[in-house]
Order: C-alpha cells, then structure tokens, then sequence
C-alpha cells in the first residue's frame, strides 16, 4: 500500500488512507468521516485505474463513474453523480468542464431522459452530441444580444475577442 499512497500529495491524507486500512473501513462510504472522506474521494491509481492518475479528488471521483457510461443510452445524471461521489451539484459540473477542456476526456452529455454525461460510442451519438452543444451555445448567445440589445453577429465577435483573450 506505501507505494500506491505515493500518488497523494498531501502527508494527512496518506495517513488518512492508513488509518482506514488499518481499521479495515468499507468503501463507498467510511462510516467515521462520512460522504466526504478523502478515503472514498481519492483514488489509489494503480493497474486498469492508471488514467486516473493527475486527476485531482473531485475529477478522479466523477471520471470513474463516467467513463464506465459507454453509449447515450447509459447516460449517468448530475444528481447519480452527487450521490455516488458526495460531490455538490456545481462540483460535478466544474469536474466536466475541467475533466473535457484540461484533460482531454471525450464527455459528451444530453439534456433529454436519459439525461446526463456518456461517453459517445458510436458517430452518430457525437454527431448529435455536438449538435447539442452548439444548439444551446447559439441560444445562449441569443440570449446575451437580447439582453444587450445587439445582434447575434456581434454579440458572437465580442465573445471571440474575449474567448481569444483568456486561451
């Protein structure tokens, strides 16, 4: 187990993970220290859980479940995700962004039942994946004019001058 913790960067977390093996607690949920235990929250990367190492606790956590959802068909809700992991609602979705724009995962998600993050399987499911993501990115920009009282063109030049500015 030493060489396994070496993956954890924080010494108390480690000694956490000890304690735990040494009282032979359960996973998912350490009865001492509840849904938040850094026991159930870290993953000990090791074997077929190698593409979870450099994720932080909260990615790990999501990246796990997620990446077993194979199909649009499989789809697994923000709400299943909170419960399995003991993460908050934005937790959860601030884990996708980051695990889909920083770590290069192939997240794709639907907002009609079954409702929820997947991984796409097939051409087709990226194809609609896609067009749903660019359906309600064109709806929020909609949005942003109306309320600026500007034109979709230019409320779309703006957000690629201020999108050019944070990469």
């Amino acid at each position: 187990m030493a060489d396994q913790l070496d993956i954890f960067a924080n010494d108390n977390e480690k000694q956490i993970l000890r304690e735990c093996a040494q009282e032979d607690l359960n996973f998912p949920l350490c009865k001492r220290r509840g849904p938040r235990c850094v026991r159930q929250r870290r993953t000990i990367a090791t074997g077929s859980e190698g593409d979870l190492i450099g994720l932080d606790p909260d990615e790990a956590a999501v990246w796990r479940i997620i990446r077993e959802r194979r199909g649009r068909e499989t789809a697994v809700s923000v709400r299943a995700l909170s419960g399995a992991t003991g993460l908050r609602d934005v937790e959860i979705r601030h884990a996708v962004r980051t695990l889909i724009m920083e770590r290069g995962r192939l997240i794709a998600s639907a907002v009609s039942r079954p409702a929820g993050f997947y991984i796409a399987s097939t051409p087709e499911e990226i194809k609609e994946a896609t067009r749903s993501l660019r359906h309600r990115g064109v709806s929020i920009l909609a949005r942003a004019a109306r309320l600026q009282k500007l034109s979709i063109e230019e409320i779309f030049r703006q957000t690629v001058m201020e999108f050019e500015h944070v990469r």
